[in-house]
Protein backbone atom coordinates (compact mmCIF):
# COMPACT_ATOMS: atom_id res chain seq x y z
CA UNK A 1 0.00 0.00 0.00
CA UNK A 2 0.88 3.70 -0.52
CA UNK A 3 -0.82 4.42 2.62
CA UNK A 4 0.47 3.44 6.32
CA UNK A 5 0.34 5.21 8.81
CA UNK A 6 -2.18 8.48 7.76
CA UNK A 7 -5.52 9.01 8.98
CA UNK A 8 -8.34 11.16 7.75
CA UNK A 9 -7.40 14.78 9.48
CA UNK A 10 -10.68 16.10 8.93
CA UNK A 11 -14.21 14.96 10.20
CA UNK A 12 -16.71 13.29 7.76
CA UNK A 13 -16.93 15.32 4.50
CA UNK A 14 -20.58 15.63 3.33
CA UNK A 15 -20.77 15.99 -0.44
CA UNK A 16 -22.80 15.10 -3.51
CA UNK A 17 -21.45 11.55 -5.37
CA UNK A 18 -18.06 11.67 -6.45
CA UNK A 19 -15.54 9.59 -7.80
CA UNK A 20 -12.09 10.03 -5.70
CA UNK A 21 -8.95 8.51 -6.00
CA UNK A 22 -5.03 9.06 -5.95
CA UNK A 23 -2.59 9.55 -8.43
CA UNK A 24 0.53 7.05 -7.79
CA UNK A 25 3.27 4.64 -9.33
CA UNK A 26 5.60 2.20 -8.80
CA UNK A 27 9.95 2.48 -8.80
CA UNK A 28 9.49 -1.54 -10.00
CA UNK A 29 7.27 -3.79 -12.37
CA UNK A 30 4.58 -5.64 -9.69
CA UNK A 31 1.10 -6.38 -9.60
CA UNK A 32 -1.95 -4.71 -8.28
CA UNK A 33 -3.99 -7.40 -6.09
CA UNK A 34 -6.50 -5.08 -3.96
CA UNK A 35 -7.82 -1.77 -4.16
CA UNK A 36 -8.72 -0.40 -0.65
CA UNK A 37 -10.39 3.07 0.65
CA UNK A 38 -10.93 4.26 4.03
CA UNK A 39 -14.66 4.58 5.03
CA UNK A 40 -15.95 7.19 7.53
CA UNK A 41 -18.86 7.28 9.50
CA UNK A 42 -22.21 7.82 7.97
CA UNK A 43 -21.48 6.25 4.49
CA UNK A 44 -23.75 3.88 2.74
CA UNK A 45 -24.57 2.09 -0.68
CA UNK A 46 -22.11 0.28 -2.77
CA UNK A 47 -19.10 1.37 -4.06
CA UNK A 48 -16.87 0.19 -6.75
CA UNK A 49 -12.95 0.21 -7.26
CA UNK A 50 -11.34 1.73 -10.28
CA UNK A 51 -7.96 1.64 -11.66
CA UNK A 52 -6.81 3.79 -14.59
CA UNK A 53 -4.16 4.85 -16.88
CA UNK A 54 -2.64 8.26 -16.57
CA UNK A 55 -4.47 9.55 -19.55
CA UNK A 56 -8.26 8.53 -18.62
CA UNK A 57 -8.22 5.00 -19.34
CA UNK A 58 -10.18 2.36 -17.19
CA UNK A 59 -7.95 -0.59 -16.89
CA UNK A 60 -9.76 -2.88 -14.34
CA UNK A 61 -12.86 -2.15 -11.36
CA UNK A 62 -14.11 -4.46 -8.75
CA UNK A 63 -16.80 -4.21 -6.33
CA UNK A 64 -16.81 -4.03 -2.62
CA UNK A 65 -18.78 -6.28 -0.28
CA UNK A 66 -19.21 -7.25 3.38
CA UNK A 67 -17.91 -3.94 4.67
CA UNK A 68 -17.98 -2.60 7.99
CA UNK A 69 -19.42 0.55 9.34
CA UNK A 70 -15.96 2.40 9.08
CA UNK A 71 -12.26 2.31 8.72
CA UNK A 72 -10.23 0.73 6.03
CA UNK A 73 -12.49 -1.50 3.11
CA UNK A 74 -10.65 -3.48 0.46
CA UNK A 75 -11.94 -5.85 -2.56
CA UNK A 76 -9.89 -8.45 -4.31
CA UNK A 77 -9.44 -8.23 -7.89
CA UNK A 78 -10.15 -11.57 -9.69
CA UNK A 79 -7.06 -11.39 -11.63
CA UNK A 80 -4.07 -9.32 -10.29
CA UNK A 81 -3.14 -6.34 -12.65
CA UNK A 82 0.30 -6.35 -14.24
CA UNK A 83 1.71 -2.45 -13.81
CA UNK A 84 5.15 -1.11 -15.26
CA UNK A 85 7.53 0.69 -13.25
CA UNK A 86 7.79 4.78 -12.79
CA UNK A 87 4.30 4.43 -14.77
CA UNK A 88 1.50 6.67 -13.29
CA UNK A 89 -1.56 5.23 -12.40
CA UNK A 90 -4.79 6.20 -10.74
CA UNK A 91 -6.94 4.29 -8.28
CA UNK A 92 -10.36 5.49 -7.36
CA UNK A 93 -13.19 4.64 -5.32
CA UNK A 94 -16.39 6.54 -5.60
CA UNK A 95 -18.57 8.00 -2.57
CA UNK A 96 -21.87 8.53 -2.03
CA UNK A 97 -22.73 10.56 0.40
CA UNK A 98 -19.61 10.93 3.00
CA UNK A 99 -15.81 10.64 2.73
CA UNK A 100 -12.66 10.66 4.29
CA UNK A 101 -10.18 13.32 3.70
CA UNK A 102 -6.88 15.52 4.59
CA UNK A 103 -6.07 18.78 3.45
CA UNK A 104 -3.05 19.10 1.82
CA UNK A 105 -2.10 15.48 1.99
CA UNK A 106 -1.16 14.72 -1.06
CA UNK A 107 1.42 18.17 -1.34
CA UNK A 108 4.02 15.72 -1.17
CA UNK A 109 4.70 12.61 -2.04
CA UNK A 110 3.86 9.74 0.79
CA UNK A 111 6.21 6.57 -0.36
CA UNK A 112 6.38 3.34 1.48
CA UNK A 113 8.99 0.47 -0.63
CA UNK A 114 8.68 0.91 -4.19
CA UNK A 115 5.40 2.77 -3.96
CA UNK A 116 4.79 6.59 -3.80
CA UNK A 117 1.98 9.05 -4.40
CA UNK A 118 2.46 11.45 -6.70
CA UNK A 119 3.46 15.20 -5.27
CA UNK A 120 1.51 17.99 -6.25
CA UNK A 121 -1.81 17.95 -8.31
CA UNK A 122 -3.27 14.73 -6.59
CA UNK A 123 -6.13 14.07 -4.40
CA UNK A 124 -8.62 13.41 -7.65
CA UNK A 125 -11.45 13.40 -8.22
CA UNK A 126 -14.73 14.03 -10.60
CA UNK A 127 -18.32 14.67 -9.58
CA UNK A 128 -19.89 12.25 -12.64
CA UNK A 129 -19.41 8.50 -10.13
CA UNK A 130 -17.37 6.04 -12.60
CA UNK A 131 -15.77 8.61 -14.15
CA UNK A 132 -11.70 9.73 -14.72
CA UNK A 133 -10.87 11.92 -11.62
CA UNK A 134 -8.64 14.10 -13.00
CA UNK A 135 -9.33 17.32 -11.22
CA UNK A 136 -7.80 18.53 -7.63
CA UNK A 137 -8.17 20.67 -4.67
CA UNK A 138 -5.78 21.76 -2.42
CA UNK A 139 -3.59 18.24 -2.84
CA UNK A 140 -6.15 16.72 -0.61
CA UNK A 141 -5.79 12.89 0.17
CA UNK A 142 -9.30 10.94 -0.24
CA UNK A 143 -7.89 7.83 1.39
CA UNK A 144 -7.99 5.78 -1.95
CA UNK A 145 -5.16 3.06 -2.24
CA UNK A 146 -3.59 -0.34 -3.42
CA UNK A 147 -2.09 -3.63 -2.36
CA UNK A 148 0.80 -4.58 -4.47
CA UNK A 149 2.85 -7.47 -4.95
CA UNK A 150 6.41 -6.13 -6.47
CA UNK A 151 7.51 -8.32 -8.94
CA UNK A 152 10.95 -10.13 -9.51
CA UNK A 153 13.69 -9.17 -11.95
CA UNK A 154 14.85 -11.94 -13.51
CA UNK A 155 17.90 -11.16 -15.89
CA UNK A 156 18.65 -14.69 -16.30
CA UNK A 157 16.86 -16.64 -18.81
CA UNK A 158 15.15 -20.23 -18.25
CA UNK A 159 17.84 -23.28 -19.60
CA UNK A 160 16.25 -24.73 -22.37
CA UNK A 161 15.23 -28.85 -22.15
CA UNK A 162 18.48 -30.26 -23.59
CA UNK A 163 19.35 -33.92 -24.59
CA UNK A 164 16.36 -34.66 -26.56
CA UNK A 165 16.14 -38.39 -28.00
CA UNK A 166 13.70 -40.45 -29.88
CA UNK A 167 13.01 -44.17 -29.10
CA UNK A 168 10.60 -46.84 -29.62
CA UNK A 169 9.24 -45.29 -32.95
CA UNK A 170 6.65 -46.74 -34.64
CA UNK A 171 3.88 -45.61 -37.37
CA UNK A 172 1.91 -44.49 -34.74
CA UNK A 173 3.88 -43.36 -31.43
CA UNK A 174 7.21 -42.09 -30.06
CA UNK A 175 8.81 -42.12 -27.00
CA UNK A 176 10.67 -38.72 -26.35
CA UNK A 177 12.98 -37.83 -23.61
CA UNK A 178 14.68 -34.89 -22.35
CA UNK A 179 16.85 -33.04 -19.62
CA UNK A 180 14.28 -30.78 -17.48
CA UNK A 181 14.13 -27.16 -18.19
CA UNK A 182 15.63 -24.90 -15.01
CA UNK A 183 15.27 -21.50 -13.64
CA UNK A 184 16.92 -19.34 -11.14
CA UNK A 185 13.71 -18.10 -9.81
CA UNK A 186 10.37 -18.79 -11.75
CA UNK A 187 8.55 -22.38 -11.04
CA UNK A 188 8.48 -23.96 -14.67
CA UNK A 189 5.25 -25.41 -15.89
CA UNK A 190 5.12 -29.28 -15.88
CA UNK A 191 5.49 -29.30 -19.97
CA UNK A 192 9.50 -27.98 -19.12
CA UNK A 193 10.17 -30.33 -16.56
CA UNK A 194 8.92 -33.84 -16.97
CA UNK A 195 10.58 -36.35 -19.13
CA UNK A 196 8.02 -38.12 -22.04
Amino acid sequence: TVLTTERPALPPVSDLPVELGMRFKSSTPGTITKFRYYKVAGETGTHTGRFWSANGKLLKTATFSAETDTGWQTVTLDTPYSVSADTVYIVSVNALNYYAATSHGMTNAISNGPLSSIAGNNGVYNYTTGAFPNSSYDNTNYFRDIEFVAGQDDPVPPAAPANLSASNITASSVTLNWSAATDNIIALPPCCTSEK
